[in-house]
């Protein structure tokens, strides 16, 4: 469904235990989004080597640090009879992500915090896969599982920009295998158009994200291509950090044989690829870092010419000024960056708890 569903996390620190309060998680639902108490463990232990000592070979000890605080009967710790399937994505990956935004906030309140360089904008957590179904030369029904969208944009960094078609900018041990177009295409009964790094909106900051997987392919020696859809980040993105810009969604669509263009929710299934008709992905990204005014006017002249951005993005998002040669004019970046900041402060509000 549709439904919004708010899981508040409160993470403390006590001795050799890092503490994260689930107990407000809502209830379970009747769908396939609910998650065990160990599953959610088990996913924020990674993330947490992750930013804090990717080093570290993972092993019990990492898990022994977390304990979480939930109730029974919620999505985060569901009870029979809750339907439970893939509980590491959805209600998991929510709390994944909300772990990451505390433990990044408590890095830069902290000066000590020897990690604090680490810190990224907040924790992807988005994917687009499918299941495509299709009959072999034999007649058995086969499955071919897309897993390209997993292959997202990184969040940007506090001190870089993201990755091209990886989903951290850390690294966290096993990773999905991006495998070439030949393999798939002599595997399945595919015939890609194109597979490449996404191009328009991400997200933008002093240091923009990564560009996730962009594809399209078609049913090639079969007319059987049936297609269950699965997701995140559909209309929600990944938020930015430090005054950051949030990243792109996640999409899919179908160009038909005739030219007409459907979106094809992310949800969605039985997706019929006919003869001729054409599946798109668009890849989610993570969040920028830092305000887009502060990055640099040739980093952004840099971008416009790899296709990152528009030149609409890169006045009104950036406020760069280019010459006709595509060139940053520095003089004219930095009058216009100063009108809009002044833009800001005159349309700014007061703080809502004064500092």
């Amino acid at each position: 469904g549709d439904d919004v569903m708010r899981v508040p996390c409160n993470m403390r620190v006590t001795g050799d235990r890092v503490i994260f309060d689930l107990s407000e998680a809502p209830p379970q639902v009747p769908s396939f989004i609910n998650s065990k108490e160990y599953i959610i463990r088990a996913q924020i232990a990674p993330r947490m080597r992750q930013l804090l000592a990717p080093g570290l070979p993972f092993n019990q000890s990492l898990l022994d640090i977390v304990e979480i605080i939930c109730k029974p009967g919620t999505i985060v710790d569901c009870v029979m009879p809750a339907p439970i399937g893939a509980a590491h994505m959805d209600a998991a990956m929510a709390v994944y992500t909300a772990v990451g935004q505390c433990m990044q906030l408590a890095l830069h309140a902290s000066p000590q915090a020897l990690e604090r360089d680490m810190a990224t904008a907040p924790a992807l957590s988005a994917y687009g896969t499918g299941r495509w179904s299709y009959l072999d030369d034999f007649g058995q029904r086969r499955v071919y599982t897309l897993i390209d969208g997993a292959f997202s944009g990184s969040p940007a960094a506090g001190g870089g920009d993201g990755i091209d078609i990886k989903s951290s900018q850390v690294p966290g041990g096993n990773q999905l295998e991006y495998a070439d177009v030949e393999i798939l295409e002599a595997s399945y009964p595919l015939l890609f158009l194109e597979r490449r790094a996404t191009d328009g909106t991400h997200g933008y900051g002093r240091y923009r994200s990564g560009l996730g997987c962009q594809e399209s392919f078609q049913a090639h020696n079969t007319d059987t291509l049936v297609g269950n859809m699965t997701g995140t980040r559909a209309w929600f993105p990944t938020g930015g950090a430090a005054g950051g810009f949030p990243g792109a969604t996640m999409r899919f669509a179908m160009t038909k044989a005739d030219g007409t263009f459907e979106p094809v929710g992310i949800h969605q299934v039985g997706v019929a690829l006919a003869p001729g008709d054409t599946f798109e992905m668009y890849c989610a990204s993570g969040g920028g870092f830092g305000d887009p005014l502060d990055r640099g006017p040739l980093a952004v002249a840099r971008d416009l010419a790899e296709n990152r951005l528009t030149l609409e993005t890169a006045g009104e998002i950036y406020g760069v000024v280019l010459a006709a040669d595509g060139a940053a004019d520095l003089a004219g970046t930095e009058a216009r960056r100063s009108a809009m900041r002044g833009d800001r402060l005159a349309n700014s509000r007061p703080a809502i708890n004064p500092v």
